[in-house]
């Protein structure tokens, strides 16, 4: 968990469009700290906090594990990632195109600065 939450971020952010990366980075952490919440609610008493339904609440991290096990392997390498480690440009574009649903070439110049 420790592991996903730097990483998740740090994709985010790059796959985000330059204006909107601050903003990914704090929706991040707003699901995080609302998933907190959550639970906490979730193990009050009165809902699942009882001796015999706490499991449950365990249970519970299934659904986000599951979509992200499902989602995950179709999403692309960032375009920053292919041009700087890889140093495939079309691959860099062709991810970019993914994200953006855009072919403007200089949406994606400015999008890896």
């Amino acid at each position: 968990s420790g592991l996903g939450n730097c990483i998740a971020p740090m994709y985010l952010s790059e796959i985000a469009p330059y204006n909107l990366r601050g903003a990914f980075g704090t929706l991040h952490q707003l699901s995080v700290t609302v998933g907190i919440f959550l639970s906490s609610v979730f193990g009050m008493k009165q809902l699942l906090g009882t001796s015999t339904a706490w499991p449950y609440t365990i249970l519970l991290e299934i659904i986000p594990a599951a979509v992200s096990l499902f989602v995950l392997p179709f999403l692309h390498d960032s375009p920053r990632f292919y041009l700087l480690v890889k140093n495939d440009r079309d691959a860099a574009f062709l991810a970019m195109k993914f994200f953006r649903k855009s072919e403007d070439g200089v949406t994606f110049l400015f999008a890896l600065i």
